[in-house]
């Protein structure tokens, strides 16, 4: 099987799992990742973070917004363009409008200086801190692009999002980590690996 194939594969797989899930079940996840993600230490040292507006069978973001902007954090989400992702700092969900693909974002995009804490989607996550994202590579091209500040990059995802290995190119971005409603998995990285 193919690299292509694999992906394909697992981007069906996990969906239709995804996609199962009730929505009582959805709505607990959700809290309980933004309760996960608020007391990770990334969170308290962050002034500001990358977020995004979840698709309707993506993990809903939005708790997670308003407990960002509860606590004074400056949230910036992403608008797709035809150079890829920009980003705007938003200070309430129901400032975001329709975008493409149908998904909530920004009406205009400005230029991001500082996000200390980057909280990205994607279809499938694994221990190694690799991620699958839906195919057009708008993510791993933007974290490419990325200074070299330090910053903290997590995947946030359902639990079954989980597997045991992401098929993977040599450009897909290494993440540190990723936050379910079940835990946080943070990948520990040797020297060179990053």
């Amino acid at each position: 099987m193919t690299l292509a194939e694999r992906k394909r594969e697992l981007r069906h797989r996990i969906s239709a799992l995804r996609c199962a899930l009730p929505a009582a079940e959805r709505e607990r996840a959700a809290l309980a990742v933004a309760e996960r993600v608020v007391v990770m230490p990334e969170f308290a040292r962050a002034t500001s973070l990358v977020l995004y507006a979840a698709l309707p069978e993506e993990l809903s973001t939005r708790p997670l917004f308003e407990k960002a902007r509860a606590a004074g954090k400056d949230v910036w989400l992403p608008k797709v363009t035809e150079q890829g992702l920009e980003f705007a700092s938003v200070s309430a969900w129901d400032d975001l409008v329709p975008g493409a693909f149908g998904i909530l974002e920004p009406p205009a995009a400005g230029l991001l200086l500082t996000a200390e804490l980057i909280l990205v989607p994607g279809v499938a996550f694994d221990a190694s801190g690799y991620r699958l994202g839906y195919g057009k590579g708008f993510y791993d091209r933007w974290l490419a692009r990325l200074p070299a500040a330090p910053r903290a990059r997590f995947g946030v995802a359902f639990e079954v999002q989980v597997v045991s290995e992401v098929p993977r190119e040599v450009s897909d971005i290494h993440l540190d980590g990723v936050v379910t409603e079940k835990t946080l998995r943070r990948v520990r990285v040797a020297a060179g690996d990053a």
